[in-house]
């Protein structure tokens, strides 16, 4: 804390949207935009945090001097997974004059940046029109001076709270994931809003595709309370603790919908006729799978979504889960990890700071 005053910095809270499809995922890269030590092409390949800090340098540095340091995300999502609220903080230099960034300045100069640095500087046309939008910064504001850790530390006799900068990770709450499931009998016959969904769903087609979300449901409710899950935790994991409190998992199914149209063309080129209808594909579904807790391991979610949709298949039943979560042992899980571009960062919370 008393560094960033000797400094000079400020720190602020971010609120973030992104479409992670064409994305390495939220942390920096060493390796983005270039050829990776082991061969594999990252040209026009940013990071989340990467394609902020590009905007950041745009907006807030000046004299060749960087006026931001330490950025921390709440939540490092994945490549390919999607971010409807994630949050981050940022400490940066007043401006020249002396005075502090204004939030909402600094929120939609950075948003500015962000779309003109997809338009003008990665060179490649379709990668910019897909980009220009997929990173949104949705909210900013000036973060609390301190936060006290559960930790307590002992100071001569006394035993005393711990306080340190307010930090994006070490304050958040809860975490809630949503990932999203589409059955359906055959790719070709999901009705005409499927090829939307592609990129933000699980796409289980023909005989596997009739998941029993009652077994699922069922399932999930093996999941919630404090447990270890090491069992779901994949070997890149670094987190200290294998030990997550999940406070709630539901599961929900609905058909999907054709998209509504405002309006339909008349055949003789006349006036549009406008329609309120709408229609449903009765083969299709969606299958919503919404999990909080206070933290996740790494692919946790992933790799629990996964075994349930096992169960929806009838691979393995409900008790079969219980047994997998209690073995703490990654082996007993011989399915698939869910695919990232399903996932979804759906919200963080920071206690009493509203963000």
């Amino acid at each position: 804390m008393a560094l960033r005053k000797c400094q000079g910095f400020c720190r602020y809270a971010f609120t973030v949207q992104y479409n992670g499809t064409n994305f390495l995922g939220f942390a920096a890269q060493p390796h983005e935009n270039s050829i990776t030590p082991e061969g594999t092409d990252l040209t026009n390949m940013f990071s989340i945090e990467g394609r902020i800090r590009q905007s950041l340098h745009a907006l807030v540095d000046y004299d060749e001097v960087t006026n931001f340091s330490n950025f921390q995300a709440s939540s490092r999502t994945d490549r390919g997974v999607h971010g409807i609220k994630n949050t981050f903080h940022v400490d940066i230099r007043p401006r020249k004059g002396g005075d502090k960034w204004d939030p909402i300045q600094l929120a939609r100069g950075i948003n500015y940046h962000l779309c003109r640095q997809n338009k003008n500087e990665l060179g490649c046309p379709q990668l910019n029109h897909k980009n220009q939008h997929a990173i949104k910064i949705t909210s900013c504001r000036f973060a609390p001076t301190a936060l006290i850790l559960n930790k307590f530390y002992t100071q001569g006799y006394k035993t005393q709270p711990k306080y340190i900068d307010w930090n994006a990770r070490f304050s958040a709450t809860s975490r809630t994931y949503i990932y999203r499931i589409l059955t359906c009998n055959s790719i070709y016959d999901g009705g005409h809003g499927q090829s939307f969904e592609d990129d933000f769903t699980w796409g289980i087609y023909g005989r596997k595709s009739r998941l029993c979300v009652d077994s699922m449901k069922n399932a999930g409710n093996n999941f919630i309370g404090t447990h270890d899950f090491t069992s779901f935790r994949s070997t890149k994991c670094q987190r200290s603790t294998p030990v997550v409190n999940i406070q709630n998992v539901h599961i929900d199914e609905a058909p999907v919908p054709i998209l509504h149209y405002p309006f339909i063309l008349r055949n003789d080129g006349g006036s549009p006729l406008h329609t309120t209808a709408s229609k449903e594909d009765t083969n299709a579904k969606i299958i919503t799978i919404v999990i909080r807790g206070n933290a996740f391991l790494y692919r946790q979610v992933r790799n629990m979504v996964g075994c349930l949709s096992s169960v929806g298949q009838g691979k393995l039943s409900p008790i079969d889960v219980c047994d997998i979560l209690h073995a703490r042992d990654r082996t007993y899980v011989p399915y698939c990890t869910a695919p990232a571009k399903g996932l979804f960062l759906y919200d963080v919370e920071h206690g009493d700071f509203h963000l």
